[in-house]
Order: structure tokens, then C-alpha cells, then sequence
């Protein structure tokens, strides 16, 4: 009998049979691709062992050459597949640059040599029968004697393999088993969850339906289906928090460029304006903006001086309007956010966004009984056993002695994690939140833990002929039907190819393409941190791009054949968005390297980097013929501006553009146009500016979110970018522990 045969797995409420090709969930057969049950058949083999990518694809595609993008979406098919009946739990690890690992419990069935059940039934038939034909004999017949061996060694093996799996189960298998159910399931978007005091309402921000997506307060109670409105206006509301003593909701309102904060009570009524403020929120931000103070009497905000300071906490107190700072973040950081209490309220916990992408750590800092800073923040999470850490989110728990947090992993996936304060090197994944749980919120007194559920959406690369007609609007092709992410992407100057933003494997990555679609060829191969803005060199032989594989964001250069990347800055700070210049002569990029976001640009070859801007700037792009720079400002900021290549004052272009949305091309300019000030929005259209004329004119409209745009060099054919708009529920979890 093969050892195939007699092997059954078992994993949380799945049951594998290799031999039978059968996948039991809870004793129900469940879909899956034949090639999905092999691989996942040999990760159980080897469970708790890594395998090798290069092992996956010999044991799983023996005589067929196929791309290691094959085995990770198998493996992407094997995770949805486990995650609709496992509480959304992740069985399967990714080990970067190696492969994959089985990191469930796992019972294996009846060990090798001993036979299954049926064989015994038939052995016992047999025996029977013999025994009748020789009951004059005193020694039993051979076939006997084996069944005589086969009966306790059967229940011998049945005794210890429960024994041992007794004896050596994970401990987490005996706690409570965390069920997260939806909370919210409408067609919008619904967000920034907050608990009333005891538990049983959510106050949350968001709208209900996709025909009025303007953002307000509502409030819910736990088991009603119907929400109640607060606010009306015609801002944008957000980032709700509940006063501890009940009396209020607080809340923020954005219009134009000015950032309000409102009271208002919690069954609705008259709205109270307590604090305004300019720059309460910048990109790269994440979690709360904003929190109530323990004793009700004051907030806590995320604030910034300019766009080119980080975002430091302060304590406001609403009685006075009198506003104390609680910390200050070196220069350089995006800034300190998503302040949260503990539940004595003697310490205060955040996240510091160390740079672009949301690089953060959790800190914290003891208070004082006024809740003003006894000593400086020290790092919570510079110990995890987590080598980049990208927060969205935390919360404490009950009893004050672990913190819940939200981290990511890959390029849309999410973890919850367990913290402990007292040693953050043990801290443990939590299995019950699926892929894209963030912004966690506790209440100690209900147990209850509710969160945001996000659905991303998918982004994707168009192409389309202009006809150059206002009239005549061309209708966009998708070039890939694929059904992952992809973006960013940028024409070769001589048109052959195009270099974009990828997630087929599961990470972001550059990839390259003939322009028709054709030729995918994966270049970076980082399985981790994302890989962003690929450019070309004039002459398409090289693609700069930024990456961070050591935590800081750097840039690299990479043929576009393949091989090994080449780093070219070398700085602590942040330097991202490489562009060529026309002649290929320099390497512009932006960098914090200073303590604010500046253009930089350094020799292509190497050489030392040279400041090219003085009063902020971010991203580039040179005019076709070489002689013109434009460049953005740091976000939220709005407009294009412009200077001559060899320097000079620099001046407003366009007030209705962001620099990553825009593109010169032979005879003028594409763009994206954005509606709003501080915190403008791209309205769909592509406008084409006429250098000569200075006449605009729409070439497509969408109603996705437009994420790049690159002319083909003849002018008449243009690339872009474009994602689906996100969509998110809230989800609550009973007994949270």
C-alpha cells in the first residue's frame, strides 16, 4: 500500500485526500483547480518547512516551462480558497526570495504501513473464514495471527496519533475562536468607526449610496439596521470620535482649505464649531486624525504648519481653545497621526510615518494627569518581528496590555497583529480579518472590536488613439485582461515599449511590455517592499525606478532585458520619483534629505546630487525640447509649476493639475484635470493643452481614478492608468478578547 494512500491532512475545518483528490470543508466538497490541489498538496507534505519556488514548480509542472507568476497566483487561488472557510485565516506564509511555507496546525491521517479501514474489514472476512476451515488445529492460521497483529496495531496507531496531537496542538488552538461578521453593507463607502461609550453604537463616516457620495456622520446601533444621519452639509465630514462621557461626537469637516472641527450630540442637533485649523491631513497619513481626551474636556489632532513640516500631535482643550503640543517628529517625517489612550489614560500611543508609502512605527509617550508629556515618545514597534512596518491603525486592548494593530503585507493585503507592551518581539498575527482589515476600535466595556473592511480596486492600463477632435472622443483599450493590479506606466521614447507597476505575483514589482501587450517580463524581483514610478532613459535602454528593500526609499536603474539593478542614491532619507532628462545626461529625483521635499538631480552615471529646488518641490518632468522643468509641491498642494532647465524662478503653470498626472508632449501638454483646492480630486477628464494656442480641449473622460498618463512619441496615441474606486464596509467582532 503507497504512503499516498494512507495519508489524509487535516487543518483547521479543511480535510485533503492527495490520493482521492478531494477537499473537504467541514465534510462539504469545495472547488478547486487541479493545479491549485497540487500545490497545495505539496505544501501540506512539507508543512511548517519552506519550499522552494523552483521544488513548487518541478513537483507541480514536471514537464512544462511556466512562470513563477503561474505558481503565485495558484497559490493566490489556494488562499482565496482557504479564507471563505477558515475565518479568513492564512494558512500559507510567503518567504521572500525563497518561496512558500505551510504555517498551519496540521493533523496528518493514518501513518505510512498501517492499513485503512477497509482493508482491515476485508482482512477480518478472510480470517474468519479461514478459522472455520481449521478449528481442529490448535495454532491459529497465518491470516489470523496478522489480524490478531493488525487489530491493536490499528487502535495503537489511532491512540498516539491523537496522543500526539494532543501533546503537540499550538497553544492558540484552545482559545476563543473570533468571528468578525459585517456591520454595514451598504452600496457606498463607510469608514472611521468610533464606539459610544458602552459599546452598543457606531458612529462612523462615509455615504450610503453611490447616487449621493457625499461624506457625512452616522450613527448605528449593534443589531439595527437603519443608521441615523448627523450631518447635512455639503463638506466633507470625517473622522468621528465618541466622548468618553457620551455628550458629543467630534468630528472633522474639510472645505476648500480649511479644516474645521464640530461637536455635535449624538442623537443630531446643533453642530459647535471648537477648533479650526489649515493643515489637519497629508498624504501618507494613515488611522485617526483626531481623538477625545479621556476626561471629555479636550481633543487630540494631527496638525502641520506647512506642507513641508511633519504633522505633530496637539492637545486642544475646549473649554479655552488653548492648544499645547504633545510631540514633535524630526524634520523630514511625514508626521505623528492616529493618536489613541490607553484605557487608564495615562498613555498615549501613535504612529509616526517615518516617509512616503506610510513606513511607520507605533510610539508612545506616559502622561500626566492633564495629559501633557512626562518625558519624550520612545518606539513600541521598532522590535516586531516585522522587517518594514506600514500601520493603519491600532487599537488597545481591554486590560492595557496588548495593542491591536493593522500592518501591511504585499501590495492590497492586511493583517491584524497582537502587540504585547511588555515585549513587542512576541507579537502574533491575528486570523480572523481576511486580507484588508485596518483602523481597529476597541470597547473594553461591550468586548466588541469593529473595523474597516476594505475592497481596493483593481487598477489597470488603457491605450487610446487621439483624434484630436473635442468633438470625437476616442474610446480606451485595455491592454491587459488581467486581474491584478497594474499601473504607473510610462511609453519607451521610441515608442516599443512600455515599463509599469505590477502585482501578478503578489508584491509590486516593475515589469516591462511591448506596447501592443505582448512580451510581459517581470524586472524586480523584491517580493516585498513596493517598487514605483519606472521611467525611461531617452535612448529606452534603461528604467530607473524607486524601491525600498532596506526600509529607506531609494533609486535604482535596471535594464530593461533583465539583471541586476543598479543603485545610484545613497542617502538615509527618502529619494523617490525618478525622471531623465531629455538628454539623458541627469537623473532628477525628489528627496527629504535636507528635512523638507526639494528636487534633486545627480549625473546618470553617479556622481554627487545637486539641489534644484529651494521652497519645496516634488516630481519632475522636462518639456520635449529639454529647456523647461516643471515640478509639483509636496501634497496636498495642488498645481504645475515651471522654470528654465538651468535654473531660475520658478512659476505657476497650471493651478488645475498634479505633476505625477501630467505629460508634455510634441505639440502641448496632457493632463488630468483636478477639481477643489487643497484637497482636490481628479473629475475624470484628460485634457489636451495646445502649446501654440493655449486652447484646451477633453480627450476621454473616465469614472475611475486616473493614476498616470504617457504620450506615445508620434503624438497621436496616449497611455494611461486608472483604478476602481475603493469601497469599504465595517465589520464587528462579538467577544473580542
Amino acid at each position: 500500500m503507497s504512503e499516498e494512500s494512507s495519508r489524509v491532512y487535516s487543518f483547521g475545518p479543511f480535510k485533503l485526500d492527495p490520493k482521492e483528490r478531494f477537499l473537504l470543508l467541514r465534510d462539504e466538497p469545495v472547488s478547486i483547480t487541479p493545479k491549485a490541489f497540487d500545490t497545495l498538496s505539496v505544501l501540506l507534505e512539507h508543512a511548517g518547512h519552506v519550499v522552494t519556488k523552483d521544488d513548487l514548480l518541478k513537483a507541480v509542472w514536471p514537464d512544462v516551462v511556466v512562470e513563477e507568476a503561474t505558481l503565485a497566483q495558484n497559490v493566490a487561488t489556494i488562499r482565496k480558497v482557504l479564507s471563505e472557510g477558515a475565518s479568513a485565516r492564512d494558512f500559507i506564509e510567503t518567504v521572500p526570495k525563497h518561496g512558500y511555507r505551510f504555517a498551519g496546525p496540521v493533523v496528518s491521517g493514518m501513518a505510512s504501513g498501517f492499513p485503512a479501514g477497509s482493508d482491515v474489514r476485508v482482512e477480518l472476512q478472510e480470517a474468519s473464514a479461514e478459522l472455520d476451515a481449521r478449528r481442529e488445529t490448535d495454532q491459529p492460521p497465518p491470516r489470523a495471527r496478522r489480524v490478531l497483529w493488525i487489530v491493536p496495531a490499528v487502535l495503537l496507531a489511532a491512540l498516539l496519533a491523537a496522543t500526539g496531537w494532543w501533546l503537540l496542538r499550538p497553544a492558540r488552538e484552545s482559545k476563543a475562536v473570533l468571528i468578525a461578521v459585517p456591520f454595514t453593507t451598504y452600496p457606498g463607502v463607510e469608514f472611521d468607526p468610533t464606539f459610544s461609550p458602552e459599546g452598543n453604537q457606531v458612529a462612523f463616516a462615509g455615504f450610503l449610496d453611490e447616487k449621493d457620495p457625499n461624506l457625512d456622520i452616522y450613527v448605528k446601533s449593534v443589531g439595527s439596521d437603519k443608521p441615523l444621519r448627523l450631518t447635512f452639509a455639503p463638506d466633507l465630514d470625517v473622522q468621528p470620535s465618541w466622548s468618553p462621557d457620551g455628550s458629543y461626537i467630534a468630528f472633522m469637516r474639510f472645505k476648500d482649505d480649511r479644516s474645521t472641527i464640530y461637536t455635535v450630540p449624538p442623537l443630531g442637533g446643533v453642530e459647535r464649531n471648537v477648533y479650526e485649523g489649515k493643515r489637519l491631513w497629508k498624504s501618507g497619513l494613515n488611522g485617526r486624525l483626531l481623538t477625545c481626551t479621556p476626561d471629555s474636556k479636550g481633543i487630540v489632532i494631527s496638525e502641520s504648519r506647512s506642507p513641508q513640516d511633519p504633522n505633530s500631535l496637539f492637545l486642544v482643550k475646549l473649554k479655552t481653545g488653548e492648544k499645547v503640543r504633545l510631540t514633535s517628529p524630526p524634520a523630514g517625517a511625514i508626521g505623528d497621526c492616529d493618536p489613541v489612550f490607553s484605557p487608564d489614560g495615562r498613555i498615549l500611543t501613535f504612529a509616526r510615518v517615518h516617509s512616503l508609502q506610510s513606513v511607520s512605527d507605533l510610539y508612545k509617550v506616559d502622561l500626566s494627569p492633564d495629559f501633557t508629556p512626562v518625558r519624550e515618545p520612545a518606539p513600541l514597534t521598532d522590535r516586531m518581528p516585522v522587517s518594514l512596518k506600514d500601520f493603519d491603525g491600532h487599537a488597545w486592548s481591554a486590560d492595557g496590555r496588548e495593542i491591536i494593530a493593522s500592518l501591511r503585507r504585499g501590495f492590497h493585503a492586511r493583517d491584524f497583529w497582537r502587540i504585547p507592551l511588555d515585549d513587542p518581539q512576541r507579537s502574533t498575527r491575528l486570523e480572523f480579518a481576511g486580507e484588508r482589515g485596518v483602523r481597529p476600535i476597541i470597547s473594553g466595556s461591550s468586548r466588541r472590536m469593529i473595523y474597516v473592511q476594505e475592497q481596493p480596486g483593481v487598477a489597470s492600463i488603457w491605450y487610446l488613439e487621439d483624434s484630436g477632435q473635442s468633438k470625437k472622443q476616442a474610446a480606451p483599450t485595455r491592454l491587459f485582461a488581467s486581474t491584478q493590479c497594474e499601473g504607473l506606466c510610462q511609453v519607451s521614447p521610441d515608442g516599443a515599449k512600455v515599463a509599469f507597476e505590477s502585482v501578478r505575483t503578489g508584491f509590486s514589482e516593475i515589469c516591462v511590455s511591448n506596447s501592443d501587450g505582448s512580451g510581459f517580463l517581470r524586472l524586480t524581483n523584491y517580493d516585498g517592499p513596493r517598487c514605483a514610478f519606472p521611467v525611461w532613459s531617452p535612448d529606452s535602454r534603461w528604467v530607473a525606478y524607486e524601491a525600498r528593500p532596506e526600509g529607506q526609499s531609494e533609486i535604482y536603474v535596471i535594464s530593461p532585458e533583465g539583471g541586476q539593478p543598479r543603485r545610484i542614491t545613497h542617502d538615509p532619507g527618502d529619494d523617490l520619483g525618478p525622471t531623465w532628462s531629455r538628454d539623458g545626461g541627469w537623473i532628477y529625483f525628489t528627496s527629504n534629505r535636507t528635512g523638507a521635499w526639494q528636487v534633486w538631480k545627480m549625473p546618470s552615471g553617479g556622481g554627487d546630487p545637486v539641489q534644484v529646488t529651494q521652497d519645496g518641490g516634488w516630481y519632475t518632468k522636462e518639456s520635449v525640447d529639454g529647456r523647461t522643468l516643471f515640478f509639483g509641491k509636496p501634497e496636498p498642494e495642488l498645481g504645475v509649476y515651471r522654470m528654465p532647465v538651468e535654473g531660475g524662478e520658478p512659476e505657476l503653470f497650471l493651478s488645475d493639475a498634479l505633476i505625477h498626472l501630467f505629460a508634455p508632449a510634441a505639440n502641448g501638454y496632457y493632463f488630468w484635470r483636478m477639481k477643489g483646492s487643497d484637497f482636490g480630486y481628479p473629475d475624470g477628464s484628460l485634457v489636451f493643452l495646445d502649446s501654440s494656442t493655449g486652447a484646451r480641449r477633453v480627450v476621454t473622460v473616465t469614472d475611475q481614478l486616473p493614476t498616470s498618463v504617457s504620450p506615445f512619441p508620434d503624438g497621436k496615441r496616449i497611455m494611461f492608468s486608472q483604478m476602481a474606486h475603493v469601497f469599504t464596509d465595517l465589520y464587528l467582532v462579538e467577544n473580542f478578547r
